[in-house]
């Protein structure tokens, strides 16, 4: 189960997911949040948007509808099977009542048509960022080895690890099981 870290709603270091195909969109949305005081990262299809959102801990997931290979919904429905906890706001251009309605209906929190002002955008994820109660700290411990969830970096006595996103991934799936 995916908590949220313990400074969700409070803009400071919160950890936002955002998929999103289009190259020009994503980077104004992740300069706009990081502007805020986010930490962003951002992928381009709905297969490794899964693959995150179950190996990586998330505060929120901005999550495009119509997306190369498995589309959002498809994405959505796959992380709450897989108690994903993080809020989910899916974005679209496809607008209408029955988009929304199959949106919501697939897990996500909130749901919002392109084009979107930004400002709106931010309200929404403000208010998602409150609602949640779990926390997890940013740094992960056991013993002499420290992982940080939010820059990714490992640290065993006082040498830095050198390692890839995927045993950085691992270690923190391993930390956070040793810790319950």
């Amino acid at each position: 189960m995916r908590t949220p870290s313990p400074t969700a709603g409070t803009g400071a270091n919160a950890k936002i997911l955002i998929v999103e195909d289009e190259p020009q969109m994503a980077d104004l949305i992740a300069r706009g949040l990081r502007d805020e005081g986010y930490s962003v990262e951002t992928v381009n299809d709905g297969a490794n948007a899964a693959v995150l959102m179950q190996t990586s801990t998330y505060d929120l997931v901005l999550l495009d509808v119509q997306l190369p290979g498995k589309n959002g919904i498809a994405v959505c429905r796959e992380a709450r099977a897989q108690s994903v906890k993080a809020p989910i706001l899916m974005v679209t251009a496809l607008a209408g009542v029955s988009g929304t309605v199959n949106g919501l209906n697939c897990g996500a929190d909130d749901y919002l048509c392109k084009p979107f002002d930004f400002g709106v955008l931010f309200d929404r994820i403000r208010a998602l960022l409150r609602r949640t109660g779990d926390v997890r700290p940013n740094v992960l411990q056991v013993a002499d080895l420290h992982l940080n969830t939010v820059d990714h970096s490992a640290v065993r006595g006082n040498r830095p690890l050198r390692l890839t996103l995927w045993y950085v991934t691992v270690f923190g799936v391993l930390l956070v099981a040793f810790s319950m």
